[in-house]
């Protein structure tokens, strides 16, 4: 149970920065409420949590 989003965290971190885009400079509370939505089953259409991640990534 320990860890597991953490570990969810990086590989969608590291996903998109070996396909060339960097996620690294994320907002960092925002990340933390998207993953958390994502673990309690509050956000369950991928579409959104890619809308989500490109948002993430185009505010940096």
């Amino acid at each position: 149970m320990d860890g597991n989003k953490r570990m969810a965290w990086m590989s969608t971190v590291v996903f998109p920065d070996f396909n060339g885009t960097e996620m690294v400079g994320v907002d960092q509370d925002e990340a933390y409420k998207l993953v958390i939505e994502g673990a309690s089953g509050g956000l369950d259409d991928p579409g959104l949590i890619v809308r989500r991640l490109r948002a993430l990534h185009e505010s940096m």
